[in-house]
């Protein structure tokens, strides 16, 4: 479904970029890893108009920031096979890449910010 941006006057575009990973020897005593990097790069939108003013995109981005502070935990959870609640890994926030205001448009105030994290993905070959 296309986002229909004409009725809201601020929101996020979340991308994540291109994941990569290297190769662990062993990740526990039984299995092997992978440490995967994973980009994601946070887009804060606000619309143009009398009321507001690019001083909303700094108080979003302040918001969105809060939750990906260094050393901040994400569980992965296991929403594939059916289990939501169980765990299977936590994303590790490392750092903030890009923290910048991008140009203004004729309608719109842009805030970016890029986020690096990283898990350990296991399995048991090799």
């Amino acid at each position: 479904m296309k986002f229909n941006n004409k009725r809201h006057t601020e929101w996020l575009q979340p991308r994540l970029g291109q994941l990569n990973s290297e190769y662990l020897r062993q990740a526990s005593s039984t299995t092997y890893g992978e440490l995967v990097t994973v980009p994601l790069d946070i887009v804060c939108n606000v619309k143009k108009s009398h009321a507001i003013t690019s001083y909303r995109t700094a108080t979003i981005r302040d918001t969105v920031v809060k939750y990906f502070k260094t050393g901040q935990r994400i569980p992965i959870l296991d929403i594939i096979e059916g289990h939501p609640n169980c765990v299977l890994d936590y994303l590790e926030v490392r750092r903030i890449l890009a923290d910048d205001l991008l140009t203004e448009t004729n309608s719109l105030y842009q805030y970016r910010v890029e986020i690096m994290m990283n898990y350990t993905r296991q399995t048991t070959e090799a």
